[in-house]
């Protein structure tokens, strides 16, 4: 599973053209309440440390990890740094620097 990092405009395009379902990629409602708990905890650390995590991110055609900043998040939507913005549901897992 490729990488990416959000440091160059070709790895941003990437996850900008992804093909997100439109159903939730987490099947259980703990499951999205751990996730959403995860993004919270990241835009928290964001704004203390500026600190990335490495999400999980699933489309219609692959999975791939992105280590970036998570700016905000809304029910909907996730703000990553250089002003991506992902759909909540396409997110499998959030992974923290120990």
């Amino acid at each position: 599973m490729t990488m990416f990092t959000l440091s160059t405009a070709e790895d941003a395009a990437a996850i900008s053209n992804m093909n997100f379902k439109s159903e939730d990629v987490l099947a259980t409602p703990i499951q999205r309440i751990r996730r959403r708990a995860g993004l919270l905890k990241a835009v928290a650390l964001e704004s203390i440390s500026r600190e990335a995590v490495i999400l999980t991110l699933e489309d219609h055609n692959s999975v791939r990890k992105v280590r970036s900043r998570i700016i905000a998040t809304g029910d909907e939507q996730v703000l990553l740094e250089k002003g991506i913005v992902i759909p909540v549901r396409s997110i499998c897992t959030i992974e923290f620097k120990s």
